[in-house]
């Protein structure tokens, strides 16, 4: 790895806050928020930047291309959909018990071409950490596996929550995507919704699973708390990532814009150049009540799971209350 490089891996399902928190991230002068890096590179050359610029044309996109090539002697665009085609979770078990130190293994190739591409970006970017919010479980778990000096924030939302925010998705016309696939299921909308509850549930699982093997490099981050509180979250984060993070406080206490460089993938906010924090907990939208209370049903093994195996964090334990400045 590129001496002194942290990659950051965000970890969750969709909606989950994975691209607001890549901006905030970005907003560090040592960070660089780079967004869904494989889903992005995988959706091909018209795919475009937050800068306006298809990915092949991004000034620092394009540089990735060449100097990946440069640094392996393989061409990116043909090492991404052999590493997307891995990332899918029902590679999630394989990746568990893979072995990436076996020479011509799949999984060997993936955590050198996951190495390769991760000191390509930090050459091109030229900053001690970058952040990846690609949030397929599979892939922050190989991530750790490939790269000794990786770490993964899990973003998750309750399973309600997450239920209607592709409620209303759907209702506005828009395509949900599940499994890598793009779906408008119409008349089918409701038990659609609770194959994706149940898919929150597998995927808290495999969030515990990849912490458990993994204890030190892994941090279960609520987008509702850190929503309620930016402040304590951060010092959360910044701890967990040895980075002081007061810069990116100071921006959310007074209001300041988060500029949004370079970001492909995620949320198409990423093309209004800049934005202000606004959690917006307040007057929030709800499903109908028996797709929030549905939802619930379906995710309980994984909210089972994360009572038991996700513990609370240090200010919960010690009693003391919220301080949302």
């Amino acid at each position: 790895m590129a001496d002194g490089v942290t990659p950051i891996y965000i970890a969750g399902r969709a909606h989950s806050g994975s691209t607001i928190l890549t901006v905030i991230l970005n907003g560090h002068p040592q960070i660089q928020g780079c967004g869904e890096v494989l889903d992005a590179l995988a959706r091909g050359p018209h795919e475009e930047c937050s800068c306006g610029a298809k990915i092949r044309e991004c000034p620092q996109w394009s540089q990735v291309f060449t100097a990946y090539r440069v640094r392996t002697g393989r061409d990116l665009e043909e090492d991404i959909p052999k590493l997307y085609e891995l990332t899918d979770i029902r590679q999630f078990g394989s990746a568990l018990r893979s072995k990436p130190e076996v020479p011509d293994d799949k999984w060997s190739f993936y955590a050198q071409a996951t190495r390769d591409l991760n000191d390509t970006i930090a050459d091109v970017f030229d900053v001690p950490a970058f952040v990846d919010s690609h949030k397929e479980y599979t892939r922050g778990l190989m991530m750790l596996r490939s790269d000794p000096s990786a770490k993964v924030i899990h973003i998750y939302r309750e399973p309600d929550i997450t239920i209607t925010s592709h409620y209303y998705r759907l209702g506005a016309g828009s395509p949900v995507k599940f499994m890598k696939r793009l779906y408008r299921p119409g008349l089918m909308t409701f038990p659609f919704l609770m194959v994706i509850a149940l898919g929150w549930s597998v995927g808290m699982i495999a969030a515990i699973l990849t912490a458990r093997a993994y204890p030190d490099r892994v941090l279960h981050l609520s987008h509702d708390d850190f929503s309620a509180n930016p402040v304590r979250e951060l010092e959360r984060i910044g701890a967990f990532l040895d980075i002081d993070l007061s810069v990116l406080v100071d921006t959310i206490r007074n209001g300041r814009y988060f500029a949004i460089e370079h970001v492909i993938g995620g949320n198409e906010f990423k093309h209004e150049g800049r934005i202000t924090f606004d959690p917006r907990t307040k007057g929030r939208r709800k499903a109908p009540w028996y797709y929030r209370a549905a939802a619930w049903l379906f995710a309980w093994p994984g909210a089972l799971a994360r009572r038991f195996f996700i513990p609370a964090p240090d200010y919960a334990l010690s009693g003391k209350r919220a301080d949302p400045s």
